[in-house]
């Protein structure tokens, strides 16, 4: 299933979404909206796109629950260590998957697997339909918000209405080609809308599973949310919590590729995750478990059930991206830092190939 899907699939999904004039990336600094704790979804700040969208499905069309559910905008889950910049969508099947606003479909991709299908919508907003088992439009076709645009692959009971969404309005995430960020479409969402699928997420998820510890399908306490921090360490300065790239080279053995650490503090789980990960093109998770930091002597330990790893590190903020320098091993704590310390840098707002490549770490 889609869970277990290859990075290099993910690779794909950084295809340009159409022209535009004029680039925000080059318009100026990157302008990071505040952050609002505690709630499933996150306002669109007023420098994003004022269109807003409905589901490809009605609400009670979305599977929730441990059968199914929503891979949620930033979850760090199923071959994502770098976290998700589209999201999963599990509907019933029998019934089309719907265009989520008017416009144009502008592109139609085969990827030998499946398809995607790009529309362009008003107000700088560019979609693409993923998991598409059959298109039901053509490129240069107009489509009204709520038309049939395909069906999606299947899973048992499932259908896919997976979803990515491109704001060419802003730049605070990760980057949409050549334009824009990618961005939560459960933000864009109609505010009628919104609050049906979050009430439902409420009844569904939240309530019966997330409240009480428990996963429910795709959602985790850890990132329990419809929209979730994707590029963290912003909020998280002074600390080790971000995502984190090797910046020697990438390969079979040695120091995981990439580093995830996340601190969580929400009202269904506290504690520090961290996802280490290989990106040999399989996104192989070779490091899941715990982490903890004492900030005074600069130690940490990463746990599992399997074993653990006493470290020091080094934070360095002041070159822009942070440098995150680290040496462990399972003995006990390092007293300096050798010649084979692992040196790590901040992601930037680049999908993670594109970022790789320039780091020529690959």
């Amino acid at each position: 299933m889609k869970h277990n899907k290859i990075l290099n699939l993910f690779f794909l999904l950084t295809i340009l979404f159409g022209c535009k004039n004029e680039n925000p990336l080059d318009s100026g600094p990157v302008r990071t909206p505040e952050w609002i704790y505690g709630t499933i979804t996150q306002p669109v700040p007023e420098w994003g796109s004022s269109t807003r969208l409905q589901l490809p499905a009605l609400v009670n069309q979305i599977v929730l629950g441990p059968g199914g559910g929503i891979g949620g905008f930033g979850s760090h889950q199923g071959g994502h260590p770098e976290g998700l910049d589209h999201v999963w969508i599990d509907i019933i099947t029998g019934i089309p998957v719907k265009s989520w606003a008017d416009g144009k479909v502008t592109k139609i991709e085969y990827t030998g697997s499946e398809y995607f299908i790009t529309i362009e919508y008003n107000g700088g907003l560019s979609g693409k339909h993923m998991e598409v088992q059959t298109p039901l439009v053509s490129v240069g076709q107009q489509v009204r918000a709520g038309d049939p645009v395909c069906y999606g692959l299947t899973y048992g009971v499932l259908q896919s209405a997976e979803f990515m969404l491109n704001d060419y309005n802003r730049n605070d995430g990760v980057t949409g080609g050549s334009y824009g960020s990618y961005v939560s479409p459960f933000d864009y969402l109609r505010d009628d809308i919104k609050t049906s699928l979050e009430q439902a997420y409420i009844q569904n998820v939240i309530q019966p599973y997330l409240s009480v510890g428990r996963d429910a399908g795709n959602n985790h306490p850890v990132e329990p949310y419809l929209t979730n921090q994707l590029l963290f360490h912003k909020y998280h300065k002074n600390t080790l919590a971000g995502e984190w790239l090797l910046k020697s080279r990438w390969g079979v053995g040695g120091f995981p590729d990439i580093l995830t650490l996340i601190d969580a503090d929400n009202e269904y789980f506290k504690g520090k995750i961290i996802i280490a990960a290989d990106n040999l093109g399989t996104g192989q998770h070779v490091y899941d478990g715990t982490w903890s930091a004492d900030t005074t002597a600069h130690h940490f330990t990463f746990t599992s059930n399997q074993i653990t790893y006493y470290g020091l590190y080094e934070l360095n903020e002041s070159t822009g991206r942070a440098i995150l320098k680290l040496e462990y091993n399972t003995n006990a704590y390092p007293s300096n830092f050798s010649a084979n310390a692992a040196v790590y840098i901040e992601r930037r707002n680049l999908p993670i190939r594109t970022d790789a490549e320039e780091l020529g770490v690959f």
